[in-house]
């Protein structure tokens, strides 16, 4: 019975434990997370207890995305946000990080290069850093991109020096490891 039970709440999502176990640990339930039946069982090994759930790195050839914010990294309170996480190939899976955390803010199940994760009315405690990662479905359970270069998003009441003098000087600053473009922020890898 225990195991059926178990089962049952695997299901449920699609990153291996504790990940999908945290609602019903107490963990607060940030998105819908729905799994697949079959990476599951590829997961379990065909017993609990049997699999390797720890995850690895994929293989070199994919690399890590790339974390921007739009309409900029640093927003006034009030302002929406939109977080986009850029692959270099079509993901399936997308999750947003913020620093210190190990259980996603936020996931979204794609089939494409991007995933936006939308900040609505942001506040000084919605500040701070976050990072991305990404998995397709030909990667094994529980294999994600490595971790995409940290975003500083900075929700305050003033307006920094050199971050109010619109567009042109936006594209002044190229796209070196930090650019921006029409307005958004984007980091690479």
């Amino acid at each position: 019975m225990a195991l059926a039970v178990a089962l049952q709440l695997l299901t449920l999502c699609e990153l291996p434990p504790p990940f999908c176990l945290g609602p019903w640990l107490g963990w607060e339930q940030r998105e819908k997370r729905v799994g697949d039946p079959a990476t599951l069982q590829h997961q379990l090994g065909g017993a609990l207890g049997h699999a390797d759930l720890t995850p690895s790195v994929p293989p070199a050839s994919y690399p890590k995305p790339w974390l921007g914010a739009q309409p900029a990294a640093v927003v006034t309170p009030g302002v929406n946000v939109t977080l986009r996480c850029r692959a270099p190939q079509p993901a399936w899976r997308f999750a947003l990080f913020r620093a210190g955390e190990s259980v996603p803010l936020l996931l979204r199940d794609v089939s494409t290069e991007l995933a936006e994760f939308f900040l609505e009315a942001v506040t000084p405690a919605q500040g701070g850093s976050y990072h991305c990662s990404y998995r397709r479905l030909d990667w094994g359970p529980g294999i994600w991109s490595q971790p995409s270069d940290v975003l500083e998003l900075l929700v305050t009441g003033e307006v920094l020096s050199g971050k109010g003098e619109g567009r042109r000087g936006r594209e002044r600053e190229g796209r070196g490891g930090t650019g921006t473009l029409g307005g958004e922020t984007e980091l690479g890898g």
